[in-house]
This record gives structure tokens, C-alpha cells and sequence, in this order.
């Protein structure tokens, strides 16, 4: 299956600019490999072979990808682009562009509809040789008003959504791990079972009445709830990483 990546243009500004042209090759490549969940299912060696990168020097890339940036934009993750999984890498970004490439789009959609109403009610008001001048502007006027009405309440409703964001939410009924919460924490934590994690922090969440289940940043409780777990691998019954983080040492896993 093919896939498709929009690159952002603020990549001219970041510290990945500036690197050598064989890492800004190899990082653009994984780019246009990712899936939907920016996951690039890959090896070093066949991605050296597609880079046409010597081996040694793929490795070296991949560490430097792998690498904290303390110059990067994103603090995610402190700056790294790209963290090792079960079959390839992760982009770290990935979804958070990903959601930002699509509310840009569904703006400019919106601004492209109204102003393909607006053409559309200029060609019809020229039509007033047969008289229908007036039926006709007001025609057009109401094309222009329903297109500019289905268009604010868009915008409206991404204002409130931001407005909900910013002061937190309830983990929703329905909700199931995204597959890049998976990643980070098979990456973080090999000792864990991931599912079994999954249910019992949508348990946890769902049963916690009031304010206290009311989160700002769901993915930031999610790390704090993997980093205090115990291990659940009956292979890894040693103490959790991280110096022994235990659930009570976040409560209950509140946000960063």
C-alpha cells in the first residue's frame, strides 16, 4: 500500500535542517515511509540500502535520530525524533502533525466552499437581462450566508474543542490505546504487559468520580501510569525501571 506524507514547511527551521545531508536523507525517507500511526516498519540495513547509505553510517544516523535534542522545537520526548520498537521506529511528531496537517486542511476547505459560493452568485447576477435581477441577488446572497454559516460553526466548534482541551476531560467511554501510547511504552517499559496495563488504567479512569478523573493531558497520565507500574512479565519480576517508580508515587498518575 502506498502512503502519502505532507512535509511541513517549518522543517527549514528545525535543528534537522541543519544536520548533514545523508541524516536530512534518511530522516525525510522514514517520513515518507511512517503508516498512519508513524510507525516505519523497517531494518537498518534495508533502510541503508534505500537511503544508499553505507551501513556503518545508517547506524550512526539512526543514533543521532534516537539522540535528545535540547535545540529542538518539541520537548516531546527531549527532542528525540525517533524511538526503537518491535520491528522498526516510531516517529515521535508523527500524530501531532499529522493533526495538525488536518485542521489546516478542513480550514482551507472551508474558505475554498465560500469562495466557490461567493464565483457562483457573481456569475448568477449577471443574468439580468431577463428580469430576474432581484430574485436572483437574493439567491445569491442566501448561497453566500448558508456558506459562511456552515463554515463559523466549524470554527466555532475547533474554538470550543481547544477551550475543553485546555481545561481537561474525562477519559472517553470508548476509549482504546493509540497505537503511539503503545509504542512509548514498550519502549519504556519491556517488563509490563501492555494490555493488561491498557484495562487497567481505562478501569481506573472510568470509575474515578469528579474532578479527579478530569485530566488535561491523557497521554501525559499514561506515561506517569507506566513509569510507576509494577512489572506484570513473569521473565522481568525484577523492580520497575527508573529508580523504582511506584503507582503512589504519582497518586494517580496525574498529568505531567
Amino acid at each position: 500500500m502506498t502512503s502519502f506524507t505532507k512535509l511541513d514547511s517549518g522543517i527549514v527551521h528545525s535543528t534537522i535542517w541543519v544536520q548533514p545531508h545523508d541524516v536530512l536523507r534518511v530522516w525525510i525517507a522514514m517520513l515518507a515511509l511512517a503508516n498512519q500511526e508513524g510507525v516505519v516498519r523497517t531494518a537498518a540495513p534495508a533502510l541503508a540500502h534505500t537511503c544508499m547509505i553505507p551501513l556503518d553510517r545508517m547506524r550512526d544516523i539512526l543514533r543521532i535520530l534516537e539522540s535528545p535534542d535540547e535545540d529542538s522545537r518539541s520537548d516531546t520526548e527531549g527532542g528525540r525524533r525517533l524511538i526503537k520498537i518491535e520491528g522498526g521506529w516510531w516517529l515521535v511528531n508523527h500524530a501531532e502533525y499529522r493533526r495538525k496537517v488536518s485542521a489546516e486542511e478542513k480550514r482551507e476547505a472551508d474558505r475554498e466552499r465560500v469562495a466557490a459560493k461567493r464565483a457562483e452568485s457573481r456569475v448568477e447576477s449577471q443574468g439580468v437581462a431577463d428580469g430576474r435581477v432581484e430574485s436572483q441577488s437574493v439567491e445569491s446572497v442566501a448561497n453566500v450566508a448558508q456558506a459562511e454559516a456552515e463554515a463559523e460553526p466549524e470554527a466555532e466548534r475547533s474554538k470550543n474543542k481547544e477551550q475543553v482541551r485546555s481545561r481537561g476531560s474525562r477519559l472517553p467511554t470508548d476509549w482504546t490505546l493509540p497505537t503511539d501510547w503503545r509504542a512509548w511504552a514498550m519502549a519504556e517499559r519491556q517488563d509490563l504487559d501492555i494490555d493488561i496495563e491498557a484495562s487497567k488504567f481505562t478501569n481506573h479512569w472510568h470509575a474515578k468520580a469528579g474532578k479527579d478523573g478530569v485530566k488535561s493531558n491523557w497521554f501525559a497520565t499514561w506515561k506517569n501510569w507506566i513509569l510507576g507500574a509494577y512489572p506484570t512479565k513473569a521473565s522481568k519480576a525484577s523492580a520497575p525501571r527508573h529508580g523504582g517508580f511506584e503507582q503512589r508515587v504519582y497518586g494517580d498518575g496525574g498529568d505531567l
